[in-house]
């Protein structure tokens, strides 16, 4: 039986030698530690990112605010305690058309009687 000689830098592991064994670790030690930067970037792009979402929601909730504090200074839109100005104007037309339309009737029915009373009926 013949035993090819192998010296002991060269034996083999799981079909490797030592040394590519060494390379294919320290390889992956590289890769491990480039994977781990990487989750870092991503981690720190995330907080930057979540950060970043915050603050603009908190500004467009505060824009949003003031809007509806000058809305009802406009009386464009009431409070629960008060009506709005606009909406007090809108009943106001509402009223002021049905004495038109009252007065109106009347007018009519004042011709009508003076008519009446001048025979021309």
């Amino acid at each position: 039986m013949t035993t090819a000689y192998t010296p002991a830098s060269t034996k083999s592991v799981l079909g490797f030698t030592k040394g590519a064994m060494s390379k294919l670790n320290e390889s992956r030690a590289q890769f491990d530690q480039y994977i781990q930067q990487q989750k870092n970037k991503i981690d720190q792009l995330d907080k930057r990112n979540a950060t970043a979402y915050k603050e603009e929601t908190d500004r467009i909730q505060k824009s949003m605010r003031d809007l509806k504090a000058i809305q009802r200074q406009r009386g464009l839109v009431g409070d629960k305690e008060n009506e709005g100005i606009a909406q007090q104007k809108e009943s106001l037309a509402d009223k002021q058309r049905d004495v038109e339309r009252q007065l109106a009737n009347l007018h009519l029915e004042q011709k009508d009687v003076l008519k009446k009373l001048n025979g021309e009926y």
